[in-house]
């Protein structure tokens, strides 16, 4: 209900501030908030995530800062999962970050090294410690990681523009890739 809004509006102001040591402070807060209110923190941090995965701008940029940011986004939301305390939940949300991350991977607005960094960090951190139990879930998140790797190795060798002829997401992406290759 009501609880439940006022966390995910909560979530989106503590963002809004880009200052990490407020966030995390917070982040706790909130936490603490939630758990008087009877909400679960978890759901509230998976629903902002998902909504900022899907977001094209940020709904507190000012004017100054008014474009698309979508590797702010997907750094925004690792942030957030690492403070899910349901290690499945985590897991879940590291999936969809990486995705995303994948697909945030072809724009040129993207810091592609330091996203590609910061994607393989999340990668591993949910493959060594969250996912230990679920092994379908790993093999999904080494799949991920996988394209990750050949994103990242067309992008070193064949350069940037690689990205309008190899698109992982792409079913004849190894076609093209062997073709160009051979």
């Amino acid at each position: 209900g009501g609880a439940t809004n006022v966390a995910r509006l909560l979530v989106k102001q503590i963002l809004c501030r880009h200052e990490v040591t407020f966030c995390k402070e917070k982040i706790q807060t909130l936490e603490e908030f939630c758990t008087f209110a009877n909400v679960n923190f978890d759901s509230v941090i998976e629903q902002h995530i998902s909504h900022q995965l899907c977001l094209k701008t940020r709904p507190c940029d000012n004017d100054n800062d008014a474009a698309s940011n979508p590797q702010k986004n997907l750094e925004e939301a690792a942030f957030l999962c690492h403070y899910c305390t349901d290690s499945t939940m985590k897991c879940d949300m590291t999936l969809s970050i990486l995705r995303a991350g994948l697909l945030i991977l072809d724009d040129d607005n993207c810091s592609t090294n330091t996203c590609y960094k910061f994607l393989k960090t999340l990668s591993r951190e949910a493959l060594t410690s969250w996912s230990i139990n679920d092994p379908q879930l790993q093999a999904e998140l080494k799949e991920t990681e996988r394209l990750l790797i050949i994103n990242d190795i067309i992008r070193r060798y064949c350069g940037n523009g690689a990205q309008d002829y190899f698109r992982i997401m792409d079913p004849t992406h190894a076609y093209n890739l062997l073709q160009h290759v051979c």
